[in-house]
């Protein structure tokens, strides 16, 4: 199942499954818990990005071939990097 989030007719953000005809039919519930796919289409005014992050927090080189190919020796520890919370934009914008 494709889970796509959006705004719906009147602004307000939820969650639906896309169908393989592009339609969206809503999602009941958590999409991270309980939830239900229902059999009304939505009205899907514009498409969001599919979370909304409280903070994004990367791991970089995070396998030996990533780091050959930047050509930097793999770390010892992880590292770590953040990105603001503006980097993530919606489908189209």
């Amino acid at each position: 199942m494709k889970i796509t989030r959006y705004l719906d007719s009147t602004g307000a953000a939820s969650y639906g499954a896309e169908q393989p005809d592009g339609s969206v039919l809503r999602i009941e519930g958590d999409v991270f818990g309980a939830h239900r796919v229902t059999t009304e289409k939505a009205s899907v005014r514009k498409r969001l990005a599919p979370v909304v992050p409280a903070q994004i927090l990367g791991v970089g080189l995070n396998y030996r071939h990533h780091a050959a190919e930047s050509g930097m020796k793999a770390p010892e520890l992880p590292v770590l990097f953040v990105k603001g919370i503006n980097t993530l934009q919606h489908p189209g914008d």
